[in-house]
This record gives structure tokens, sequence and C-alpha cells, in this order.
């Protein structure tokens, strides 16, 4: 693993690779909870520059960023600051929290009963999405699959 890091980072040179660096790189529930914290942090609201940082801190984290990993983790962005601006912090980080383990239970296949399961388990613990906003937890569901698809290797 540490061979293909380095060569995909350019020939002649040399890299530090340890175990924590892959836990972290394939990790759905930390990249998820990056992202959440970015969000949090902001409030909501970011520019370019705000959004090349984070993808430059999340690199320095561990995540090696391809043109796949930065298409999802934008789209697990904007859905999370749609879900920011109807609920609470905790509300949304107990969203993404049940939703990282929902699909890696699931290994990001599920039928429609596990489906239900999972939104009653929201309703269970007093967490209210608007009906006509049902479809952003449909798409944060997407959007962290996606990644877990990528980061865990499963295709």
């Amino acid at each position: 693993m540490a061979m293909y890091h380095a060569k995909e980072n350019g020939k002649h040179r040399f890299f530090f690779f340890n175990d924590i660096n892959k836990k972290i790189a394939l990790g759905t529930d930390v990249i998820v909870g990056f992202a959440l914290d970015f969000v949090l942090h902001k409030k909501g609201s970011w520019n370019h520059n705000d959004w090349v940082n984070f993808l430059l801190s999340t690199e320095r984290n561990g995540l090696h960023i391809t043109e796949s990993i930065r298409t999802n983790l934008g789209l697990l962005l904007e859905r999370q600051k749609k879900l920011y601006q109807l609920m609470s912090a905790s509300d949304l980080n107990y969203i993404c929290n049940e939703v990282v383990k929902f699909v890696r239970e699931n290994k990001g296949s599920w039928i429609r009963v596990e489906w239900e399961l999972l939104l009653q388990s929201f309703e269970s613990n007093n967490i209210k999405v608007p009906i006509d906003k049902g479809h952003i937890i449909e798409e944060l569901v997407k959007s962290i699959k996606s990644l877990y698809i990528i980061l865990e290797g499963i295709a």
C-alpha cells in the first residue's frame, strides 16, 4: 500500500506510511466526521477557499483526494449543509453517525424494510425532518454510501 501511495505522489520521493494513516484513509466514519465538523464550524456557509482548505486538511489527515472522492465529499458537504439548516447540530451528528453505521452494517446494500427501520430510528429519537425535506436524508445516505464504496473498496 505504501509503495502505491508513494508511486502516485511522484517518483524519487519517499514517504513514511504507518497503520494510523491507513485507518484514517479508509475510515468512512472519520471522513464523514471531518465533513460534519467543517459544516458545523462554518455554520453551513463557506466559500471556495474554505472548500480548498478543507480538502487540503483532509488530505493532510491521511485521505488521498481523487477526483471521485472530491466530488463525493462536495456532495456530502452540501447535503449536510441542507440538514444543518433544518435541525440542531446534535440531531445532524446523530443522523450522520447512524447513517454511517447503517451503510457499513449493510455493506452498502439494503432492502426497503431496513431503510424504513433507519427512518423509524430517527423518529423514535425525536428527530423531525419535514416531510417535504425527507429526500435530503436519502441524498445524504447516497453520498455516504458512495464514499463507503470508494473508501472501503467494495464495488
